[in-house]
């Protein structure tokens, strides 16, 4: 779910890299009293009797969605100690890791974990249709990437995502070599981290960066009601500056918000009343799998290249008949 793409803007050079994982401090470091902050994060870190459905997600599992979700979760997690660990696969016995909270965690993940195992998907309550995930279950971290020597252009925006995010982390890098400062305000709380140090700047006060060599950065933290930042880039190259928007994407495209958190809940029949070709339709691919449907009157078509020009018209909603 939400994979993020790259995305490039032309201000100062300025280009977003905006992705689902991070390491290090987060915004809980910086920012005491978040919703999200409350509930410990799936890791290798948090003792096991800690690990339960209802701390993660932040209230009760009741659908079929999130609990196959967070057993996607827990199972990659297990990998993840394995690798870390040499443990499972890796040849090592987990039991030789001499460490009671990697012990409890670990079984508590494996408890999670099971049913990723099971072939066949238990059906599902509550029939077909559509939902919604919230769930906080991943850490969100973009990195804003500005070149002050590069040629200033109109205003530009920067959206951030911290849709399902338990904490957002926007690194903002210097791509070239010319100094540059960012001063501005924003409508929420901003935890900032620079140079080993950290302080957080109040909604509404103003707040000043300075990216003094390349690949110099500083990380910054938005509260959770945190919606948009405005500010200047300025340089030696561009005194007076150029205006810069950074806006929660969530706030700003609702729409979109909506769609990234969109899913189908597929209805499945009990495996036990089906035959082999039948259980092979259904078998597991958990989140991945899309619902059945009625095939209509398909067109079976003769050719490749009409079937090309098929998907054509399909997409684009009108005929185009292709050059031959």
């Amino acid at each position: 779910m939400n994979s993020r793409t790259i995305v490039i803007l032309a201000l100062f050079g300025l280009a977003a890299l905006a992705g689902c994982a991070g390491a290090g401090s987060n915004a809980c470091d910086f920012l005491a009293g978040q919703e999200a902050c409350a509930r410990p994060s799936l890791s290798a870190g948090t003792p096991g009797p800690q690990v339960a459905a209802a701390w993660f997600f932040g209230n009760a599992i009741d659908s079929d969605y999130e609990r196959r979700f967070l057993a996607l979760l827990a199972n990659n997690q297990l990998g993840a100690m394995d690798r870390a660990n040499g443990t499972g696969p890796f040849g090592r016995n987990r039991r030789d890791v001499q460490n009671r909270d990697f012990q409890a965690t670990y079984s508590t993940l494996r408890q999670l974990a099971g049913p990723v195992a099971n072939a066949h998907l238990p059906p599902a309550s509550g029939g077909g249709g559509d939902g919604h995930f919230d769930g906080r279950w991943r850490v969100s971290r973009q990195t804003l990437y500005i070149d002050a020597a590069a040629r200033a252009s109109a205003s530009k925006t920067f959206d951030f995502s911290g849709l399902q995010a338990r904490s957002t982390e926007i690194v903002v890098r210097q791509a070239g070599q010319q100094p540059a400062d960012i001063e501005g305000s924003c409508d929420g709380a901003l935890a900032i981290r620079a140079a080993g140090a950290s302080r957080t700047i109040a909604a509404g006060a103003a707040f000043r960066l300075r990216l003094s060599s390349e690949n110099d950065t500083v990380s910054l933290f938005p509260a959770d009601d945190l919606n948009r930042c405005t500010a200047r880039i300025r340089s030696s190259l561009a005194p007076t500056g150029a205006p810069l928007t950074i806006q929660r994407e969530e706030t700003a495209d609702p729409a979109l918000a909506s769609l990234d958190s969109r899913y189908q809940r597929c209805p499945v029949p009990d495996g036990a009343g089906l035959d082999a070709l039948e259980r092979a339709f259904y078998a597991g691919r958990w989140l991945s799998q899309t619902c059945a449907m009625p095939i209509g009157e398909p067109t079976l078509l003769r050719k490749s290249r009409d079937g090309f020009n098929a998907k054509v018209e399909a997409l684009m909603a009108r005929l185009c008949p292709m050059r031959q």
